[in-house]
């Protein structure tokens, strides 16, 4: 997670500069990209990206700030856990019992695949998105949030998993809902 922040504020600097990002050789040798467009959305901004390589393809990403969504949006392009599910947020997030939810868009090679996150604010949700997406890659377990629900003291986020062995749900619970999400993540079965 450190890394993956790092990656993103390296690459936010980059866009909010208004250069060209490149991609590092493990996501997409030939891909690069620039800021495009940045708008006010439901708990925070989005900010998109314009990135060309082997196609042309626009890259949006999800952040309680400017900042936040443009670091999301660089991270989504230049993780390399995720290079080839060439992922981006497919709205503008939405609402959730407790805080927001971001869907990620993923276009797989098996086909389009969506995931979403929770989170106690926009910023939260990206990042437990692009966690649910990094497990797909590395697991292929399609894992999404699928409810928050009030307990006593907090939330509790209920994940549901589509993997190799079968469907199955895990729950998670914390003060917050970014603690139930990530809870719940990690009760995801290794295989």
């Amino acid at each position: 997670m450190f890394v993956r922040r790092c990656l993103g504020a390296l690459g936010a600097l980059a866009v909010a500069g208004g250069s060209t990002v490149a991609a590092p050789a493990t996501a997409d040798a030939a891909e690069s990209c620039s800021a495009y467009t940045n708008r006010a959305v439901l708990g925070g901004y989005e900010q998109t990206l314009t990135c060309t390589g082997s196609y042309f393809r626009v890259v949006a990403g999800l952040g309680t700030t400017l900042s936040d969504a443009s670091a999301e949006a660089t991270a989504l392009v230049q993780d390399p856990a995720i290079a080839g599910l060439k992922c981006s947020s497919s709205d503008g997030g939405s609402t959730q019992l407790g805080g927001f939810g971001v869907t990620l868009q993923c276009n797989t090679p098996a086909g389009i695949v969506f995931l979403q996150g929770m989170g106690t604010t926009l910023t939260d949700a990206a990042h437990e998105a692009h966690a649910l997406a990094q497990v797909y890659a590395t697991t292929h377990q399609l894992c999404t949030d699928y409810s928050s629900t009030p307990v006593t003291g907090g939330f509790s986020v209920a994940l549901q998993c589509m993997a190799p062995f079968g469907l199955y749900f895990v729950t998670g619970t914390g003060t917050k809902l970014t603690d139930a999400a990530a809870s719940a993540r990690a009760l995801i079965r290794s295989s």
